[in-house]
């Protein structure tokens, strides 16, 4: 046998993982099979102590390669003990007393095996024993080891060396505890997702073990040493954090995440404990008690080793202050607008294996993912549901507002969700009612499937985001009226218009019913796929109907559209039979119970006014067909007669469907859920999987011949949000504005997905957010687990047919929405703090990431935000309100250019108005201003502005700078309107090589860390296409560079011109800085596009208004588009994509802020 030694590296205990040629020749050796056994991660969510804890009937190899003698007299010799499990490989160390309790403990448990009393289980262990047969117990040393000299201690070693195989190679002792416990060895220690197999060590902890105890408080902890209770605890050491387990259940109690201030110590001075060990790191401090003080200090000092190697890049210090570092080699791919965006996560979602991971501001459960829809298979919470039964575990962390001041109704988010089936978990987050912040948000945005894919960027799964690079204004269907010419349109303008006149005071013999052919709002040649917001068309047919707009049984009429209030319900061909079938369900399950969920500490059981859905659709629909809108004397008896017509056509083929439902040979699945508070069925009827076509025998009409209703956005996702906020969302298929006389307000926003170790990082980040949830609303429930972050020493893409070689990935074989993936390095950002993530330090590694991209820009800065509110003085004073620098940043670098004499360009991009209910200029538009007085304030108003500022160094500041924003008109009902594109986006693109993609805006909220918490990604290309900066050959990142290429010739119109002037206009814009496309393409489309619109309509924000009381006076002019229609139309044919000029003049005279008496009790940081 090997000699002993005392060498302290000796001592510690080791554990690694075989490299892949050690482990072929193993296999080999063993003749295994070429897939060796796996465990799946999602066993954390429910350990088995007997089925899950070996990798199968993998042996597991035994072997003692050293001992060491101590001065310990009865048991003075130490073994250690090398131990291997297919490509597990780890080192303990045992006396020889833990040899001897392990073998009474298995001992005595074979001869209780054999006791034959007259009980069942008796008889069941009877027969494991004659299935085992005689066993021939091997030799077993009784004799104590200080009577052996050093000579004879080999033949002990290996009398011992071949009792553990023995135990090791019968099924019959393999799984019991006591053998599990010599050999460290607990349900997580071979799942392969969690890395590498640590220490595993019985320690004690005491409740409330998370404080703080030194020397210095020993009095103080005196009486709680001798009344407290300790309890074992298992602790498990993994690749990326700590745990521990109650030794019993095996059930995770606690999770610590290795970070920059991760530490261990040991002993009475720093613990406050006799054979104490604090663990701490930034979020908590642990206190535990091993049973040795040898063994608190050898714990202590493994831990500190073992994230000093094993979890470098977590306890390091890394660029910009981030919890992670830069990772290389990162596959990544952009998209521009929801629809791209929305349909790479169903897809994404669809290919889950074991855990999916959301979390938004906004989550609504109806929103389809993919448009047009034919079905419910691609509605989110349909969507959910399909994966939550296939064993996919789906954990959902909501913001939970202050209902007083947003209408998001996150409760009843939860609710709908919870209630699909137990694998659904959604906690909401902060309680400000206990003592959470009141001012701050949860903002984060991102998509995380099997911690191997994560979409990062602005996009809420939420109403009003899904949109394309059209950037549509309407969605009536094929049905329109003609309004009277004093008939005003409700827009961001005037969100206070009159309704049309017919609907309060009908003049239904002056409507015309008229059918549209162009009148659809998406072409039905070309729809763009998903990908990257443009350049590839398929052909799809929109296949859609309205509840309430019927088809006639005259195929040459066209639908009837019947106009009602503020509440119109509009259907997809789902969402019919989502009518007749799914409320039903939803409406017996409501009165069968009060509709409560596993409470997480929300006050979420109590009465919630829940609306019987059905019969609010019954009552529309009634209401509608008897003319209640309309004056029934001023009906003509032929629409009386198109209205009866078209009931009778909707009961024929609600009786049709109901029938084939019925008869359907499908067997039906009842899932029930395990909510503590309300047993839920949900059958397939609560989710209709598809819809059949019913042919009508007389009539020929079937689904596919039913047009005229909204084909994109549904009920609540039409929506325009200044002129109505989102109210009801509990009825999520009635609109809540006016189709006939509000245009809905585009959404334009970026969104990205990374993939690999960038993608482990964002669920990190997911996962101690979770994890601090949990801890201080939901610490003992079951429903909600602890999450462990996978490791990072094998990541493969989320399907089995996507291999990465050499850095590249096998495009014939990747997901279909990674087509356009790019390799890149990537490093992961946040704005995260104490009330948030439960960090005791703030991170905010987003804005020093921003201003340092800014300093390193050489040739431009692309911005587009939904804010722009930053500070533009060197040295900020106490009093100063705004305190992130990003504008200082921007005029020193522009500055800095001016004076080498560089060209260097800034292209900044925000919405015309910010996004809240109200009107310029009235009480109701209070929030409206205060955000414009402080972006105003940033950009051009006041001394310390970036505009002024630069003008005292510049001639001529707007060769440098420019801010631009998006608008966009049409014909609503014959009716020429205009509405504002609203800019959504966060990101930062410089010099075709870096881009910044997230959720942060541009203001304190979001830059300053200890406010609203996001997540963004920095993204640095590693491969290049070669094109023109100033004129000059350049090498341009293929993910930075098309991304900015994309959104220039989006917002330009490029893919509106033909071919020849599309591919001139291409060729400019690969050039961003030059004077050709700087003055002559990009500031004068935008110049002449703004002047066209303030010819034609009237527009707020305009530079034609100076101070509030110029408003009613600019309003109050006549426009073209009421006095002259027909050279408003030709005036607005001249203009090409949506890019406008921003305002720099608009209420450039009022320098204060006018309060409303009730927002002067509002903090204003609240609005910075």
């Amino acid at each position: 046998m090997d000699e002993k030694t005392n060498n302290d590296d000796e001592t510690e205990t080791k554990t690694v993982m075989k490299n892949k040629e050690k482990l072929a020749i193993k296999k080999n050796r063993r003749s295994s099979s070429i897939v060796p056994p796996r465990i799946p991660y999602r066993t954390i969510f429910k350990p088995d102590s007997i089925n899950n804890i070996y990798l199968g009937n993998l042996p597991i190899e035994a072997k003692i390669i050293n001992y060491e003698e101590t001065s310990f007299i009865f048991s003075p010799y130490i073994y250690h003990i090398e131990l291997n499990h297919g490509h597990f490989n780890w080192i303990i160390k045992r006396r020889f007393n833990q040899f001897r309790q392990l073998h009474n403990q298995i001992r005595m448990f074979y001869t209780k095996l054999a006791i034959p009393l007259p009980t069942e289980n008796s008889r069941q262990n009877r027969k494991i024993l004659e299935r085992f047969g005689e066993i021939e117990w091997p030799k077993f040393p009784f004799l104590p080891e200080m009577f052996y000299i050093a000579d004879g201690i080999s033949r002990r070693i290996k009398i011992l060396e071949d009792y553990l195989r023995f135990l090791l190679g019968l099924s019959l002792f393999r799984h019991h505890p006591s053998l599990l416990q010599f050999l460290s060895i607990s349900p997580y220690s071979f799942i392969e997702d969690l890395g590498l197999k640590g220490e595993e060590i019985l320690v004690k902890k005491r409740a409330g073990g998370f404080r703080s105890a030194t020397y210095c408080v020993r009095i103080e902890n005196f009486f709680t040493d001798l009344t407290g209770h300790w309890r074992k605890r298992w602790l498990v050491v993994k690749d990326t954090c700590l745990f521990y387990l109650e030794p019993h259940d095996k059930k995770i109690h606690y999770v610590m995440l290795f970070d920059p201030d991760f530490y261990a110590d040991s002993g009475i001075k720093e613990t406050g404990i006799t054979f104490g060990v604090r663990i701490r790191n930034m979020s908590r401090q642990l206190v535990m008690k091993c049973f040795t003080a040898k063994q608190a200090k050898e714990l202590a000092d493994y831990l500190n080793e073992y994230s000093r190697i094993n979890a470098k890049e977590f306890v390091q210090r890394n660029r910009f202050g981030s919890y992670v570092p830069v990772r290389k080699s990162i596959h990544s791919q952009w998209f521009v607008d929801g629809c791209a965006y929305f349909e790479a996560v169903s897809q994404a979602m669809d290919m889950a294996k074991e855990e999916i991971f959301i979390t938004d501001w906004w989550l609504s459960p109806e929103i389809y993912l993919q448009r047009p829809s034919l079905g419910l298979d691609w509605r989110l919470d349909r969507l959910l549901w399909k994966k939550a039964c296939s064993g996919v575990r789906i954990f959902i962390l909501l913001y939970k507002e202050m209902e007083i001041g947003i209408s998001i109704n996150s409760i009843y988010t939860k609710r709908t969700l919870m209630k699909m089936h137990e694998n659904i978990a959604v906690l909401r987050h902060p309680d400000a009612v206990r003592g959470g912040p009141l001012l701050w948000s949860h903002h984060e945005k991102l998509v995380i499937i099997d911690q191997q894919v994560a979409f990062v960027g602005g996009i809420d799964l939420c109403f009003g985001r899904w949109d394309n690079f059209e950037h549509l204004l309407i969605d009536q269907g094929g049905i329109f009226f003609k309004t009277q010419p004093n008939d005003i349109i409700r827009n961001s303008t005037r969100p206070n218009g009159l309704l049309y006149r017919s609907i309060s005071q009908p003049f239904l013999a002056d409507i015309s019913l008229e059918t549209s052919d162009n009148n659809s709002p998406i072409s039905k040649e070309t729809i763009p796929t998903a990908g990257n917001g443009g350049g590839k068309f398929r052909k799809k047919r929109s296949i859609t109907t309205n509840a309430v707009s019927i088809a006639n049984n005259d195929k040459q009429n066209g639908p009837i559209k019947m106009v009602g209030d503020d509440t119109i319900e509009t259907r997809s061909v789902a969402d019919i039979e989502e009518i007749l079938i799914e409320n039903e369900n939803i409406s017996r399950r409501s009165s069968s119970s009060s509709s409560t969920v596993d409470n997480d500490g929300d006050d979420d059981d109590a009465d919630y006014d829940e609306i019987d859905e059905e019969q609010q659709v019954k009552k529309v629909i009634s209401q509608q067909m008897k003319g209640n809108f309309f004056s029934k004397n001023r009906i003509t008896r032929k629409l009386r007669a198109k209205q009866t017509r078209a009931m009778t056509r909707l009961r024929r083929i609600r009786r049709r469907i109901r029938r084939r439902v019925r008869t359907s040979k499908a067997e039906e699945i009842s899932i029930i859920s395990t909510d503590e508070d309300s047993n839920v069925e949900i059958t397939p009827d609560f989710f209709k999987q598809s819809i059949p076509r019913v042919q009508n025998n007389n009539d020929d009409v079937s689904y596919d011949e039913l047009e005229g209703a909204a084909k994109l956005w549904i009920g609540k996702d039409y929506t325009n949000f200044i002129v109505k906020d989102f109210t009801h969302l509990n009825m999520p298929f009635q609109d809540s504005i006016d189709r006939n006389t509000t245009p809905r307000m585009p959404w334009h926003d970026v969104s990205c997905v990374v993939i690999g170790d960038a993608a482990r990082d964002v669920a990190r980040h997911f996962i101690e957010r979770w994890n601090h949830t949990k801890f201080s609303k939901a610490k003992f429930k079951e429903r909600y687990p602890w999450l462990i972050p996978k490791t990072y020493r094998k990541n493969l893409l989320i399907t089995t047919n996507a291999n990465v070689t050499d850095g590249q990935i096998e495009m014939d074989q990747i997901p279909p929405y990674l087509t356009r993936a790019h390799r890149v390095r990537c490093q992961t950002l946040r704005s995260v703090s104490s009330w948030s993530i439960g960090n005791r330090q703030t991170e905010a590694s987003i804005v020093d990431a921003y201003i340092e991209v800014i300093n390193q820009a050489e040739h431009y800065i692309y911005i587009e935000n939904q804010f722009f509110i930053s500070q533009t003085k060197t040295h900020l004073e106490y009093t100063d309100l705004v305190k992130n620098r990003i504008a200082e940043a921007l005029y020193r670098r522009i500055l800095r250019a001016f004076r080498n004499g560089h060209t260097f360009r800034v292209f900044i991009l925000i919405p015309l108005l910010p996004a809240f209910e109200g009107e310029v200029g009235t009480s109701s538009g209070t929030a409206i201003q205060q955000i414009m007085h402080y972006n105003y304030s940033t950009i051009c108003k006041g001394y310390d502005s970036l505009m002024a500022k630069l003008s005292l160094e510049i001639d001529d500041p707007s060769q440098y700078i420019g801010f631009y924003s998006l608008r966009n008109h049409t014909k609503l009902n014959g009716r020429l309107v205009t509405e504002l594109i609203y800019i959504h986006s966060k990101i930062l693109i410089a010099d075709d090589k870096i881009s910044i993609i997230g959720s942060a805006n541009i203001n304190d909220r979001s830059m300053l860390g200890n406010r609203d918490s996001e997540v963004c990604v920095i993204i640095e290309d590693e491969e290049y296409d070669f094109f023109f900066m100033n004129e000059k050959p350049y090498k341009s990142g293929k993910f930075s560079g098309s991304l900015r290429r994309m959104l220039m010739r989006e917002h330009l119109g490029i893919y509106k011109e033909n071919k020849e002037d599309m591919l001139k206009m291409t060729d400019l814009v690969n050039d961003p800085i030059s004077d050709q496309f700087w003055n002559k393409i990009w500031n004068a489309r935008a110049k002449e596009n703004t002047e066209i619109y303030e010819k034609v309509f009237p527009i707020i924000p305009t530079d034609d208004v100076r101070k509030l009381s110029d408003i009613n006076i600019y309003l109050g002019r006549e426009k073209l588009y009421k006095t002259d229609q027909t050279k408003a139309e030709e005036m607005l044919s001249l203009i090409k994509g949506h890019l406008v000029m921003l305002p720099l003049q608009f209420l450039c005279e009022e320098l204060q802020i006018i309060y409303s008496a009730q927002d002067r009790f509002i903090p204003q940081i609240i609005w910075t």
